[in-house]
């Protein structure tokens, strides 16, 4: 009786063995997901949807922290997915350092660096610029700064409006500048013998869209607008406008040029710190196996 009652035992115990062997093997849900996710990872990584892996190795990084060893594997990858789309970035930004290149090496002898003794900052404009001083006549005039970026100086001639902003029209469509308040200094007036004359300096963020509405319908008849407590109208030459129009190319070019520039050094650095990265996350990965 005694052996037969043994026997059952050693049995029952052989059989929770087995089974506690056997739950311990297997793996927890979160484990087959997690890694169900770092796979469907790994395949828009192969396939060069790198955004798309990004997006899903930091959702796999937020649903399953506890998850190491995948946690582990995903932060590896993504510094593979990273130097990839990084590299692809900084093809593409060379591209756009070439052809921004270009047009600005094509324009920049159209245009001449003027700084006098008494100015603090110098300016480019175009060397068609009419040579008759514009504070003896009605216009508007595009320079661009130190900085490279785009302003314009208005001047109305023989006019006391106390004009503050201006206002472009061609067909159905109007643009207009920021106002420019009367302060001496970017706005001010005064006698040119008994003439009244006043002039406005806009800045970029003041008068960019009005220059790129030019630029944009330099073909077309435009009709400019001083506006102050009166308004003042007229049409803009066609000399005017090609040369804003050439002006805020320039500058645009300028402008995108530097910025891709720039963006080459970071991309330089970006790869540099990826990679120092990816051998380090090689690295815990091989160590979390052993």
């Amino acid at each position: 009786m005694f052996k037969g009652l043994t026997n059952t035992c050693a049995i029952l115990l052989l059989a929770a063995a087995i089974s506690a062997t056997s739950c311990g093997n297997s793996k927890s849900e979160s484990q087959a997901n997690a890694e169900d996710i770092l796979s469907e990872a790994q395949a828009l990584y192969d396939s060069g949807k790198y955004v798309e892996a990004i997006g899903t190795i930091d959702s796999l990084m937020k649903k399953f922290p506890g998850i190491i060893d995948v946690q582990r594997q995903a932060m590896h990858l993504k510094t593979l997915v990273v130097e990839k789309q990084t590299i692809l970035d900084s093809i593409a930004n060379d591209s756009a350092i070439v052809a921004n290149k270009q047009i600005v090496d094509s324009l920049a002898n159209n245009f001449k660096y003027v700084k006098t003794a008494d100015m603090v900052e110098g300016y480019y404009v175009s060397k068609k610029v009419s040579s008759d001083n514009l504070t003896k006549r009605t216009n508007i005039e595009a320079r661009i700064n130190d900085f490279g970026d785009i302003y314009l100086i208005s001047s109305l001639y023989g006019k006391n409006i106390k004009h503050t902003r201006l206002r472009a029209m061609a067909g159905d469509s109007t643009v207009e500048t920021e106002a420019v308040p009367y302060d001496k200094a970017r706005n001010y007036r005064f006698k040119d013998g008994g003439t009244t004359v006043e002039m406005v300096t806009f800045r970029k963020a003041d008068c960019d869209t009005l220059c790129q509405f030019i630029a944009d319908n330099a073909a077309k008849e435009i009709k400019l607008e001083f506006v102050g407590n009166k308004k003042y109208s007229y049409t803009l030459p066609q000399n005017t406008k090609s040369l804003i129009a050439e002006t805020y190319t320039f500058a645009t070019h300028k402008a995108q040029l530097k910025k891709a520039e720039d963006l080459r050094l970071y991309y330089m650095k970006k790869l540099q710190i990826t990679r120092k990265q990816s051998r380090q996350t090689a690295t815990n990965m091989k160590g979390d196996a052993q």
